[in-house]
């Protein structure tokens, strides 16, 4: 919109002042007629003319009533809608002259408004809006809010109103100030914010402090911020090109990392209790309508202590696991069905790690790069296909958290899994890991597995049979009922593995195309 686009949205969009300062009427209605208004009646007084059903681009009023005598204009029940004005340049340009000499005209007039509705789209933003101007300037007042006009010499309008969030997932209210000037802004402001959804968290996460600002024409580009009260800041690039299509872009520089996982804390217990070093860092963009996204995370030198609790039984002797219900089993050293890692066949380790996680003797708990192509997959399916986890990610969830599958699980997991890789070992995370995964329904840890699937110890696994575990991990349950009830197991999966597995060269080519080829033998069912 101009920088007198709200200034001239009673007195020029409505084209009520061709009438007001005199013209001839019919030369007066082709000029409405031109900046595109129509009208249902017109009833015409001494002095008085009486427009009913007044649309236009934008714009609509239940009538328009101009006094000539009394020099006032009348608007009843007007409706605005913003952004169609911004569209279409904030007053038109045709018929009787340009937006500005329209407003210098009336000067000596008075506009009483009873009742304006402003909208954002099909977003109201405020409503009930009445004053009285005085040569286009002064301001009209609602319950909701303030829209402040400047007169035709004017600098700025600023509309001020307090908004309830348009989207269902964010719940509350902010106070929006928007200025048109030479350089247009927008401020919110809102300190009692809740967002729900099922991506998040399981329940609502409050957001506090929020506060988002942008300056200039989206049409060519606005720049802005947004912070959090005590969190991160970000820098935000909006274009609108082609309304109602838009491109943001919201860019977070490299900020401690406690600083940027704070907003969480209300729901994430290890960031109240732990100290954590390192930066991160995020890029992401939203195009609009199609809600198509980008997302680039970054992260160094992340360290993490104070998350993980029990460790010193986790480094040797007992632990308690969570099962899928809530309750705890014991694991551990000494406990039935534990095994350790020396008693296992190196062709399961190697087959998880080229299954599931193949930077795992590389990262330091947490492999960004599994990340990226994770959302990456995720974008393409429309859902959650993918969750980007290590091991040590998948040990912290079966021993601290619950199955669900929100941010605020990924940012517990991330936390707890950066002190696991450091104070374990790659080792202990391994053998904790073969020991509690689920591989079935209620076969819990390899030995379990193993002489459910197979009728033999982990420590003579073949390479198929460790493959054949291998894909479980990611659904048991329906890997038991797929491959292992209908005895049909995956087959081309199990290659990919297997030649992963070579490249890595826990197998020469030879032993991969052998365990591809070769018969895998399943105990029968019951």
């Amino acid at each position: 919109m101009s920088r007198r686009g709200l200034g001239l949205v009673l007195v020029g969009v409505l084209g009520v002042a061709l009438v007001a300062v005199g013209l001839a009427e019919r030369e007066a209605l082709r000029g409405l007629k031109r900046q595109g208004l129509r009208w249902q009646g017109l009833s015409r007084g001494l002095t008085t003319r009486t427009f009913h059903a007044v649309t236009g681009p934008g714009l609509s009023a239940e009538r328009v009533t101009v006094d000539l005598r009394g020099r006032l204009i009348t608007v009843h029940r007007a409706q605005v809608d913003a952004l169609a004005l911004a569209e279409g340049g904030g007053g038109g340009s045709g018929g009787g002259g340009g937006g500005e000499d329209r407003a210098a005209r009336l000067q000596d007039w008075a506009i009483e408004v009873d009742s304006l509705g402003l909208y954002a789209g099909e977003r109201l933003l405020v409503d009930g809006l009445g004053g009285r101007l005085e040569g286009g300037e002064g301001a009209l007042v609602g319950e909701a809010g303030q829209l402040t006009l400047p007169g035709p010499d004017g600098a700025r309008a600023e509309l001020q109103v307090t908004v309830t969030s348009p989207f269902p997932e964010l719940q509350g209210e902010a106070a929006l100030t928007l200025t048109l000037a030479e350089t247009p802004r927008l401020t919110v402001e809102a300190d009692a914010l809740r967002l729900s959804h099922p991506l998040v968290a399981e329940e609502p996460l409050p957001i506090r402090g929020l506060r988002l600002s942008l300056s200039g024409d989206p049409r060519q580009e606005a720049r802005g911020r947004l912070s959090l009260r005590g969190g991160p800041d970000a820098d935000l690039t909006l274009r609108c090109p082609a309304p109602p299509e838009c491109a943001l872009t919201v860019e977070m520089t490299d900020q401690p990392a406690a600083v940027v996982l704070s907003p969480l804390s209300p729901l994430v217990p290890e960031l109240r209790r732990a100290e954590l070093d390192g930066t991160l860092g995020a890029t992401f963009t939203l195009a609009w309508p199609t809600r198509a996204w980008t997302f680039t995370p970054r992260a160094a030198n992340l360290k993490v202590s104070g998350a993980a609790q029990g460790l010193d039984g986790l480094r040797g002797g007992r632990v308690e696991v969570r099962r899928l219900d809530g309750g705890l089993r014991p694991t551990g050293e000494g406990t039935p069905g534990w095994v350790p890692l020396r008693l296992v066949s190196p062709y399961l380790p190697a087959a998880i790690i080229a299954a599931e996680d193949a930077a795992f003797y590389r990262h330091e708990g947490y492999d960004l790069d599994a990340v990226l192509e994770a959302l990456s997959a995720n974008q393409a399916a429309g859902e959650v296909v993918r969750g980007g986890s290590t091991l040590t990610q998948q040990l912290a969830k079966n021993l601290y958290l619950s199955g669900e599958r929100t941010l605020v699980r990924k940012a517990r997991e991330l936390l707890l899994a950066l002190e696991l890789d450091e104070a374990l070992g790659k080792d202990r995370v391994m053998e904790l890991y073969v020991n509690v995964v689920e591989l079935g329904p209620e076969l819990w840890g390899v030995q379990a597995a193993c002489e459910r699937y197979f009728l033999k110890s982990p420590a003579n696994l073949t390479p198929a049979e460790a493959v054949f575990l291998a894909l479980l991990l990611p659904s048991p349950k329906d890997g038991y009922e797929r491959w292992y009830l209908r005895d049909r197991p995956p087959r081309e999966a199990m290659r990919r593995v297997l030649e992963n597995m070579a490249r890595a060269g826990a197998l020469t080519e030879a032993e991969a195309r052998a365990a591809a080829e070769g018969a895998l033998l399943l105990v029968p069912p019951g």
